[in-house]
């Protein structure tokens, strides 16, 4: 799951690093560091992932005081960007302001699933994959956008509601219950996907 989260962000933001270098974010420090941060965040949840699975306990638990530093680190990135759009455009935007409440509920559930290493070690796996998941929807929002330019929206649209349900049922699966974190994930999911694009 996390290898997939990680394709899911190189490839939404490929313009970024591969095709379109030259854009005006990429020159912007607030853009760049903020890139990094969660560059790196999803590449140490690959490796974290793959420790656990190679059941490697002891060097997961020494990396995984570096990757809460950077998920510290990542959050004043992320909410620097919304300060900026604030600043330059006098508000934030419908699509803006959905991102922003899904970002503040994954961030809740990640530092629920840090606090609960030692005494819950399912809600620690299932907390830190989810809330990565619900960081994710920029990447997944840029794929998606990037099919727009070579399928009808129509399709785009219904493959984009497509993805997120089939993710959410691989959840489901683990959790084996719909439960409160994931009720709310999904509410505020479709809310803003919902007030950001069709209202």
């Amino acid at each position: 799951m996390s290898i997939i989260f990680w394709l899911v962000m190189m490839i939404g933001f490929s313009d970024n690093w591969l095709y379109d270098t030259g854009q005006p974010s990429n020159s912007n420090p607030i853009f760049i560091v903020h890139g990094l941060l969660a560059f790196s965040w999803f590449s140490l949840l690959v490796m974290q992932s793959g420790l656990i699975n190679r059941q490697r306990i002891d060097l997961h638990k020494k990396i995984g005081v570096y990757s809460f530093v950077v998920f510290i680190l990542l959050i004043p990135s992320s909410f620097a960007i919304y300060i900026e759009m604030l600043v330059k455009k006098g508000t934030i935007d419908s699509n803006g302001l959905g991102l922003l409440c899904l970002y503040i509920f994954a961030v809740i559930l990640i530092f629920i699933a840090y606090k609960g290493r030692k005494t819950n070690l399912v809600d620690h796996k299932f907390l830190m994959l989810f809330g990565s998941f619900l960081m994710l929807r920029p990447g997944i929002d840029r794929v998606f956008n990037k099919l727009v330019d070579i399928l009808p929206f129509i399709i785009s649209a219904i493959l984009y509601f497509l993805t997120f349900l089939v993710f959410y049922y691989i959840f489901y699966r683990h959790r084996k219950k719909m439960d409160w974190s994931m009720t709310t994930g999904f509410i505020i999911w479709f809310a803003g996907v919902v007030y950001g694009y069709l209202i």
